[in-house]
């Protein structure tokens, strides 16, 4: 083996920070809640001012904001930009508040059928990865932690 050109030394760099992203999302964040302690078992996380009536004030956990971004790609077409509803498509809010996360997942995968229909997203590869990251965001909003808009990316989140 030679000297690495420098695309080797690249690809390798990508692929370093590739396993080390992944490693860093797949365990709980640690930080601080709205009340400001650190909640070690927490699903999301968000800090926000006591005043905040948008998102943008808050930060939030890398779950969560990648929750957000999912959500806004793919879900808020139907369900609006807040996950409040629309006239098509039920207020998630509501509805989060009533499942766990295996009753999350399984409406995901087989879709729904109540008084609206939601097609399956299980196949959908920019959806499916990223269950535990649209629970999260759709948690936080439905408990009242995170106000509507988009919230940052918190600072002492792993990238």
């Amino acid at each position: 083996m030679g000297t690495m050109t420098g695309a080797e030394k690249s690809r390798r760099a990508w692929a370093a920070g590739a396993v080390l992203l992944i490693w860093g999302t797949w365990g709980e964040c640690q930080v601080p809640t709205r009340g400001g302690a650190p909640d070690e078992t927490a699903l999301f996380a968000v800090m926000c001012p006591q005043e905040a009536a948008a998102a943008d004030a808050c930060t939030v956990d890398r779950r969560t904001y990648v929750g957000w971004q999912v959500f806004h790609r793919t879900c808020a077409v139907c369900h609006a930009a807040d996950a409040v509803g629309s006239s098509f498509a039920p207020n998630l809010l509501q509805r989060i508040r009533r499942m766990d996360n295996r009753e999350f997942a399984a409406a995901m995968d087989t879709g729904y059928a109540g008084e609206a229909e939601m097609t399956p997203w299980g196949r959908n590869p920019d959806v499916r990865p990223y269950y535990l990251e649209l629970w999260a965001y759709l948690s936080a909003r439905g408990a009242g932690e995170l106000p509507p808009g988009e919230p940052r990316p918190s600072p002492l989140s792993p990238p």
